[in-house]
């Protein structure tokens, strides 16, 4: 690792330790609400999850089918991990948001869509410099270094349905 990856990791770990106390802290603090969700929005939740198991499923599914029928390799097999997960996380988010069931009855809806566009913003970033450096396709297979990419597109696809939902609420409510 060169002095500026050293430096960046250092840091991303420090904030994340930070973020990890002060969230211990606030539990404590306040006591753990294990009831945020009503009963409607927990299966909401529920359905999520079902839909993006069958998501990854089908995702799985498609690779082996592909690759068998074509009998060459496309993807690497962290790459078809990380997009899989990214794919099923955004099959659960965008189904809670669209039926009103991912965010708690009392939650700032505004820190989340900060929090991820902030965090979309970082992926873009990483994407960036993979591309750069060309770690992204070797040898016309698809590698585990096109995370950032599946991340960015999944965190930006989330930012892009929150505020649209929030807007639709918002317009519905004047």
């Amino acid at each position: 690792m060169n002095g500026f990856s050293t430096g960046f990791f250092i840091g991303f770990l420090t904030v994340w330790i930070i973020f990890f106390i002060r969230m211990v802290y606030e539990n404590k603090k306040n006591g753990v609400k294990n009831d945020d969700y009503d009963e409607r929005q927990q299966l909401v939740r529920y359905r999520g999850y079902k839909n993006g198991f069958y998501v990854i499923v089908l995702f799985l599914v498609c690779i082996c089918l592909i690759e068998g029928i074509a009998n060459r390799h496309f993807i690497d097999t962290d790459a078809v991990t990380i997009i899989g997960i990214c794919l099923s996380v955004g099959v659960h988010v965008t189904y809670c948001i669209w039926n009103e069931g991912y965010f708690p009855v009392k939650n700032n809806r505004k820190s989340f869509i900060i929090m991820a566009l902030a965090t979309a913003v970082l992926y873009i970033f990483f994407s960036i410099e993979a591309v750069k450096e060309g770690k992204i396709v070797v040898d016309g297979v698809i590698t585990g270094n096109c995370g950032n990419i599946a991340c960015a597109v999944l965190f930006t696809f989330i930012c892009i349905v929150a505020l649209t939902k929030f807007a639709i609420e918002k317009k519905e409510d004047e």
